[in-house]
């Protein structure tokens, strides 16, 4: 049995396989890219260099420790492409790429748990809310060098 979730940012396709929901994904998630990523607040700030955990066209997904991120807070990224001679990219003209995007959804890093909760770590799932479609293909071209490797949770 198949069915699909769909608004106007997803669209979700879930087969029923041996009694298990199957996701297909609207957008492949890639990790272990090279890929720099800066976050700052919509509203103020200076950027703040994140650790990126995957990326897919639709959005990113970063670890951190700061507590102030909420769900639904709106923030600006900058996305660092490494294009160089060594490795000449099909049509890339450009290597900086700045987006909005809007915090989706917030988990506990269970792994990295610290009971003095000094350090702990959060994933936190940023969907894009505004990006160039013309930033949107140097992504997708730039990933489509690398094998989508983020597994379906």
């Amino acid at each position: 049995m198949k069915f699909q979730l769909q608004t106007d940012e997803f669209n979700v396709i879930c087969e029923i396989e041996g009694g298990f929901i199957m996701e297909r994904r609207k957008f492949k998630r890639y990790s272990g890219v090279p890929i720099r990523v800066l976050l700052k607040d919509a509203r103020d700030g200076q950027f703040k260099n994140v650790e990126m955990i995957n990326i897919s066209v639709g959005g990113i997904l970063i670890r951190t420790t700061d507590r102030e991120m909420r769900i639904y807070d709106q923030y600006i990224l900058k996305i660092e492409i490494p294009i160089d001679s060594v490795h000449p990219l099909k049509n890339l003209d450009k290597d900086v790429i700045f987006a909005k995007g809007i915090v989706w959804r917030i988990e506990a890093d269970k792994e990295h748990y610290k009971e003095d909760n000094s350090s702990n770590f959060f994933y936190i799932a940023l969907r894009f809310t505004q990006i160039d479609e013309h930033d949107k293909i140097v992504i997708s071209e730039y990933l489509s060098n690398f094998e989508e490797n983020v597994p379906y949770e």
